[in-house]
């Protein structure tokens, strides 16, 4: 018999929605593990954008220094 010890084992887990929400071998329930790993990667998304827009200001203030104009 074959026997799964984590999702890691799994090829497609990434696509599975909620695939930690299930009740883990232990019967106790493991939705708060999912809730996290949304949380954080809503804060990866944000702190990407935040780091975006600073690179952008940063350029703008670059060719601003220079003389220059937009370059579109």
């Amino acid at each position: 018999m074959l026997t799964l010890k984590n999702s890691a084992h799994i090829r497609s887990s990434r696509n599975i929605k909620g695939l930690h929400a299930c009740p883990s071998s232990t019967g106790l329930p493991m939705s708060h593990v999912d809730g996290m790993r949304m949380a954080r990667a809503g804060k990866v998304l944000a702190a990407g954008q935040l780091r975006r827009e600073w690179l952008a200001d940063l350029w703008m203030e670059h060719l601003k220094r220079c003389g220059q104009k937009r370059p579109f």
